[in-house]
């Protein structure tokens, strides 16, 4: 059985501009770590709520429902993402996941009990 470890970081430990890195340095990070970019989105209160997750392997859209949060967007991208990504294990070995959802990350990486069966699916992924 491999093992794997999952590093949860949510701030960057300094600001790294994109204009200060040599373009090599940048295809390098590129070729070792898979960026897997999650965003959740809300058009109008409560109305129209949905997840984007793209990667340089999948992409994907998901509408979450009337009734729902920005979080609930963001989650459910976190969660599409993972389950995307057990998909694809044998051809990737490093993945960071990008989430400006500081509450979402929090939430699926907390001991406590989930807020609702789609961050505790995203837990369950995580297991894997």
């Amino acid at each position: 059985m491999d093992l794997f470890s999952i590093e949860i970081c949510l701030n960057l430990t300094r600001p790294v501009p994109k204009r200060d890195v040599a373009p090599y340095v940048l295809k390098c990070i590129e070729i070792e770590w898979l960026q897997v970019y999650t965003d959740g989105s809300q058009l109008s209160k409560h109305q129209n709520v949905g997840g984007d997750v793209y990667s340089k392997l999948f992409s994907f859209y998901a509408p979450f429902g009337k009734c729902s949060t920005a979080f609930d967007g963001e989650v459910e991208a976190i969660r599409i993402a993972l389950k995307q990504l057990t998909c694809h294990l044998c051809k990737i070995k490093n993945v960071v996941l990008l989430s400006d959802s500081q509450a979402a990350i929090q939430s699926i990486s907390s001991i406590q009990d989930p807020l609702s069966k789609e961050i505790s699916q995203c837990q369950q992924l995580l297991i894997l």
